[in-house]
């Protein structure tokens, strides 16, 4: 008989967890953003209630600016390339310049076009976290 013990202290489990339990905020937030870019260019909300259409006088607008395309915001994409993740030790921020605000939640002239999550996540982008958390706990511990 051959054996191989291979012995943990606490201190060892634990340095290992921490280190993994620091890569989840920004795993999280990488993902976000990912469905973030996703739904925005296919003109939809996190919960994917598809975005209003340009008004005809927006749409005419750019056309005589040379803007092409009629998709809502992403004339310049300057606020589609504006998007951070800001990566801490329990946490992520997700971040959108420009004019978001007045889109994320609509104005008397301006219909709402929801960029990110208000509060809670929709639940598959939970599953999918939930996944990537119980993937990331396999690689530490092994199936």
């Amino acid at each position: 008989m051959i054996n191989l013990k291979i012995q943990m202290t606490q201190q060892d489990f634990g340095d290992k967890l921490r280190r993994e339990f620091l890569k989840l905020p920004g795993l999280i937030g990488d993902y976000i953003a990912e469905k973030t870019k996703d739904n925005w260019l296919s003109g939809v909300s996190p919960d994917q209630v598809p975005w209003a259409p340009l008004k005809e006088s927006t749409i005419q607008s750019r056309k005589k600016r040379n803007i092409s395309g009629i998709r809502p915001l992403l004339a310049s994409m300057d606020m589609f390339n504006s998007m951070t993740v800001v990566k801490g030790l329990d946490s992520c921020t997700i971040t959108i310049d420009g004019p978001s605000n007045y889109h994320q939640k609509g104005n008397p002239r301006l219909p709402q076009r929801q960029i990110l999550p208000d509060g809670k996540l929709p639940d598959d982008w939970q599953r999918d976290i939930s996944a990537l958390m119980e993937n990331r706990l396999k690689v530490l511990f092994g199936d």
